[in-house]
């Protein structure tokens, strides 16, 4: 009886081990050095060399995608050090949307908003203030190497940005050392 029981705990552990439902990055294609994988195609941290064909354009600091919204890679010595995507129309409707998705997923985070005393409470003034670029929806949530914002500040598009936290400060001290 005892030799069964070794048997069935023998195979209860394999069962376990082989079927871990946690994929390790090796198993979900990302390169080692990605952080996070953004919106498919991008990983926080790796290489340059690891981002999809055929950008849009170059910017000053990384490359533009245009499929299927707007997308902006920042680079940092040749690493991705934030992803931005906007979504159009820069609405309440659709800050709202995104925002209850993340909400949902990675919690309430933290409000970073500002509006006047008098847009506080209505979404219809809300908009307003924004489109007249006196106030601004910013929401951020801080995660394990890497922030994620939700920032709407006209009504042309609502930017959902990821930041790798070491390149993105490096980045921030460099620009700072320009000025």
């Amino acid at each position: 009886m005892s030799r069964s029981l070794a048997y069935c705990t023998i195979f209860s552990i394999l069962a376990l081990v082989t079927l871990d439902p946690s994929p390790t990055r090796a198993q979900k294609g990302t390169p080692a050095d990605c952080l996070k994988k953004v919106f498919g195609s991008f990983c926080l941290g790796s290489s340059v060399s690891s981002l999809p064909p055929n950008p849009s354009r170059k910017t000053d600091d990384g490359w533009s995608y245009a499929d299927p919204q707007p997308t902006i890679v920042t680079l940092v010595d040749g690493r991705v050090a934030a992803v931005g995507r906007q979504y159009s129309p820069g609405t309440w409707i659709t800050y709202r949307d995104l925002e209850g998705t993340l909400i949902e997923k990675y919690g309430p985070g933290k409000d970073l908003s500002f509006f006047p005393f008098y847009h506080a409470d209505d979404p219809d003034t809300r908009e307003t203030a924004i489109a007249l670029k006196r106030a601004r929806a910013v929401r951020s949530w801080q995660q394990e190497g890497y922030t994620i914002q939700l920032r709407w500040e006209n009504r042309e598009h609502v930017v959902l940005n990821y930041f790798h936290n070491d390149l993105e400060s490096k980045r921030a001290a460099r620009k700072k050392d320009q000025f």
